[in-house]
């Protein structure tokens, strides 16, 4: 068994060396941003992030929650009478469900969900 685990190795060995590479990559392959609250995100303290079926991104901040598209950043604030707070108050999570539905949550008890129009 050991030998043919050795043979199976080396055939594999073999073939990566034989087969063509199909290009380099370089860091100019690559598009880095950093998105911020210089961009227009709500706050720099992100709890979670979900990526929605249409390929924006839902991020839960400090403030509220924040829709990113790519190019755009849209802030949506969850009404509450509640201070925004990590230390003891709300934190806001987000999530989905089966059917890709977004949920915004939090500690306290509150469900809030993306209704598209």
């Amino acid at each position: 068994m050991k030998r043919l685990q050795s043979y199976i190795l080396f055939i594999l060995l073999l073939l990566a060396t034989v087969l063509p590479a199909h290009g380099h990559i370089s860091r100019n392959m690559f598009m880095i941003s950093n998105l911020n609250t210089d961009n227009g995100l709500s706050s720099s303290r992100v709890y979670s992030i979900v990526e929605a079926e249409d390929g924006a991104m839902w991020i839960s901040t400090k403030r509220g929650v924040d829709r990113y598209n790519g190019q755009l950043v849209s802030n949506y604030t969850l009404a509450t009478e509640m201070q925004y707070s990590d230390a003891s108050g709300r934190n806001i999570k987000l999530t989905q469900d089966h059917h890709r539905q977004i949920y915004a949550y939090d500690n306290k008890g509150k469900v809030y969900i993306y209704i598209i129009r």
